[in-house]
């Protein structure tokens, strides 16, 4: 699950950890400002955040580390 924190323009993911019922949250990306955003498997190896910058207006897209 990925989460968009718009007040601390962070990207997040939230991961259950396989032996507890703990939640392992993981900063994916920081100092985003965007709206509308997308998280697609683009190729058979990476995942990629696609979304709209509020700053420029621009799509840009940017690969997820694994």
């Amino acid at each position: 699950i990925f989460v968009y924190n718009s007040e601390l323009r962070t990207l997040k993911e939230i991961i259950p950890a396989l032996n507890s019922n703990q939640l392992i949250v993981n900063d994916i990306f920081n100092d985003l400002k965007i709206s509308n955003f997308t998280i697609q498997q683009l190729d058979q190896r990476n995942t990629h955040l696609i979304f709209t910058d509020k700053k420029s207006g621009t799509i840009e897209i940017r690969q997820l580390s694994k």
